[in-house]
């Protein structure tokens, strides 16, 4: 019988008993495999603490985003202060007569200006069917202050009483 029984076999027939050398390999492979968990996790820390300081990196830098978008918002809108708009001048008027319009509707509300105020004036661009809005640049902005302070005037003038002026505002104010 002993000669029929299998090299490492158990003498019980329960098998319940390992042999010693396959105990002593089971043990390293637990080690070995205990030591590779606790890699990964000192690992996993590692990772798990520099993704918590990338996120606070990202919100500092979000931060800064922010502050950037609204200084650059006031910066526009700055920008925007030595100008108007008139709304309702008709289409019919050619481009290379608008600031002379501009001049005759300025002047209609006692507005005392010349050319040589105006450092550009043209149409916006216009998504819609009707008369586009006319941007006014003024070289001093106390003209601008000028204009809005007699803006009410136009609707007591029967040829201008679809035209208003309004403040040029940049689009975040708008």
């Amino acid at each position: 019988n002993t000669e029929s029984r299998k090299k490492n076999e158990p003498l019980n027939p329960d098998h319940n008993e390992v042999p010693k050398n396959d105990m002593k390999d089971i043990e390293a492979k637990f080690k070995k495999l205990e030591k590779s968990v606790n890699d990964l996790q000192k690992d996993n820390l590692q990772y798990n603490n520099k993704v918590n300081e990338l996120l606070d990196e990202l919100d500092d830098l979000w931060d800064v985003i922010e502050n950037v978008e609204r200084d650059l918002w006031q910066f526009m809108q700055y920008n925007h202060r030595e100008n108007i708009e008139i709304v309702g001048i008709s289409e019919s008027i050619p481009d290379n007569q608008i600031e002379n319009h501009v001049v005759d509707i300025l002047k209609s509300v006692g507005v005392n200006i010349q050319h040589y105020d105006i450092a550009g004036c043209h149409r916006l661009s216009n998504r819609k069917k009707d008369a586009a809005n006319v941007i006014v640049s003024f070289v001093c902005r106390k003209k601008v202050r000028e204009c809005l302070a007699k803006k009410g005037k136009l609707y007591g003038i029967n040829r201008y009483k679809n035209i208003s002026i309004i403040e040029n505002l940049c689009p975040k104010y708008q």
